[in-house]
């Protein structure tokens, strides 16, 4: 199953503001690989104005 299934799945099971340790630590990690892809495409774009 694709990782938004399972990110769609797992979020409609859950309703109201019950959030479980599973659930923090999805959202964390979103937020990281956020960041993480955020300065990849930074430093791309900045080796592509020096060549």
């Amino acid at each position: 199953m694709p990782l938004v299934g399972v990110i769609a799945e797992h979020l409609g099971t859950h309703s109201g503001v019950d959030m479980s340790f599973d659930s923090l630590v999805l959202a964390l990690v979103l937020f990281i690989l956020a960041r993480v892809f955020r300065h990849g495409t930074a430093l791309r774009d900045d080796l592509e104005g020096t060549v």
